[in-house]
């Protein structure tokens, strides 16, 4: 495989430093709102959770609603202050 890449190279009249550069892996601030936007929706999937909770039948309603409360707790536990 270097020999082909080194052949289409010369060909090209290139040399390895004209190559393209590699793409920068994406920056803490990116990995932040990626860990922002699924708090939200770790939040929106606890209220879900919790209006079932009221809504759905006796055998599925006391589960919804105690997924929904243990979701909120983790996230209020794991992620109270990170942002700050």
């Amino acid at each position: 495989m270097r020999l082909a890449t080194a052949a289409v190279l010369h060909e090209m009249n290139l040399t390895p430093a004209d190559r393209l550069p590699s793409p920068v892996p994406p920056r803490a601030v990116y990995t932040d709102e990626q860990v922002a936007r699924a708090l939200l929706e770790a939040r929106g999937v606890a209220g879900t959770f919790l209006r079932l909770g009221r809504d759905a039948r006796p055998q599925l309603a006391w589960r919804s609603e105690r997924l929904g409360t243990a979701i909120v707790a983790a996230i209020d536990d794991y992620f109270s202050g990170a942002f700050e």
